[in-house]
C-alpha cells in the first residue's frame, strides 16, 4: 500500500539553531500536530486486506498499467487504461463500453435472442410448391417456368426422334464431330436450274437435276471448308446442249464423258475443299 504523508515540522532545521534559540525547542504540540498528520495518512491508506475503495481510485503498474482482480468487483466505475485480468465476477449495471463501442453483455445477447424470430424451415407448408419468408409469413413465390417447359419439351422430342431412329426437324447442326452407329439419309434434295444458271449449291443440296435448253457453265458455291470433303449426283438432261464442268474437275484417263442425247447421272467428289473435283459417270442414256 502507499501512503502520502508531509511532514509539518523540519526537525532537521531544529538541529542546526544554537542552543539558545527559542525555534530549537521541540513542544508537545509538535509531536500531537505531527502525529495527528501521520494518523491521517495512515487512515488514508487501503490495508494489505480487504481493501476497501471510495471514490475514483487510480492503480499505476511499472509494468504497463496492468490491472488483477481476483476477487469481485462492484459498484462505481472502472477504467482500465492498460489491460484487465478479471478472474473473479465482473458484475456491470451500467454501459460497458471499449474504445466507444458498446461491449455485447450476457444480459444484450440474451435480449437480443429473446426479440429475434427463429424461423425454422420445416415450418413451410408442405404442398409442394415455391415459398419465401417476408413479413413473418410464408408467401408462395410463383415462377414461369413456361419458356423452360417449351425447351424441355423440345429436347424430350429430339430425344425420342433419335431413339426412334430418326430426326424430323428441318436442319441439325453440329458444331463438332458426330459419330453415327447406324446410318444416315437425308430427305430428297432435287434442284432444277434454269437455262442460264448451273451453280450447285453445297449448303442447299447433295442429289441436283437439270434439264438444259442451252449451253451451259456448272460451278460450285458454298463448299464445305471443315475437312474440305463433299460428294454430289447430278442427274442431267443436257438435249444436245454443250457443258463445261466446274473448275478443277477431272475425270477418269483425262477424258470428260461425251453426254448422251438422254438422261446422264453423274458423281462428282472434292476432298481438298473444292480446289479438285473427281468427276465419274454413274449411267448414261438412261431412259
Amino acid at each position: 500500500m502507499a501512503i502520502f504523508y508531509t511532514p509539518l515540522t523540519d526537525f532537521l532545521t531544529k538541529d542546526t539553531l544554537p542552543k539558545e534559540d527559542p525555534d530549537k525547542v521541540i513542544l508537545g504540540a509538535d509531536f500531537t500536530a505531527e502525529f495527528n498528520a501521520i494518523s491521517t495518512a495512515f487512515a488514508g491508506a487501503a490495508p494489505i486486506l480487504n481493501p476497501n475503495f471510495n471514490g475514483t481510485v487510480t492503480f499505476v503498474d511499472a509494468t504497463g498499467g496492468s490491472l488483477t482482480v481476483t476477487g469481485t468487483l462492484a459498484g462505481g466505475s472502472l477504467a482500465i487504461s492498460g489491460n484487465g485480468t478479471i478472474d473473479g465476477n465482473l458484475e456491470v449495471t451500467g454501459a460497458l463500453t471499449n474504445d466507444g463501442s458498446d461491449v455485447a453483455t450476457e444480459d444484450f445477447v440474451i435480449g437480443q435472442i429473446e426479440e429475434a424470430e427463429l424461423v425454422l424451415i420445416g415450418d413451410a407448408p408442405a404442398d409442394g410448391k415455391t415459398y419465401g419468408r417476408e413479413n413473418s409469413a410464408w408467401t408462395e413465390v410463383v415462377i414461369d417456368t413456361s419458356e423452360f417447359d417449351e425447351i424441355v419439351q423440345e429436347i424430350e422430342d429430339t430425344l425420342e426422334e433419335i431413339s426412334n431412329g430418326t430426326i424430323n426437324s428441318a436442319e441439325l447442326n453440329v458444331s463438332g464431330n458426330a459419330v453415327v452407329g447406324g446410318s444416315t439419309k437425308s430427305a430428297s434434295f432435287i434442284e432444277t436450274h434454269a437455262v442460264t444458271t448451273g451453280v450447285l449449291d453445297c449448303a442447299v443440296a447433295n442429289v441436283f437435276s437439270a434439264t438444259l435448253s442451252t449451253a451451259t457453265t456448272f460451278s460450285f458455291t458454298n463448299v464445305p471448308a471443315v475437312d474440305g470433303a463433299y460428294a454430289c449426283t447430278l442427274k442431267l438432261t443436257a438435249a444436245g446442249n454443250a457443258v463445261t464442268w466446274p473448275a478443277g474437275t477431272v475425270w477418269p484417263t483425262a477424258t470428260p464423258p461425251t453426254l448422251s442425247a438422254g438422261t446422264d447421272v453423274f458423281v462428282l467428289l472434292t476432298m481438298d475443299a473444292g480446289t479438285t473435283w473427281y468427276g465419274f459417270v454413274s449411267g448414261q442414256e438412261i431412259a
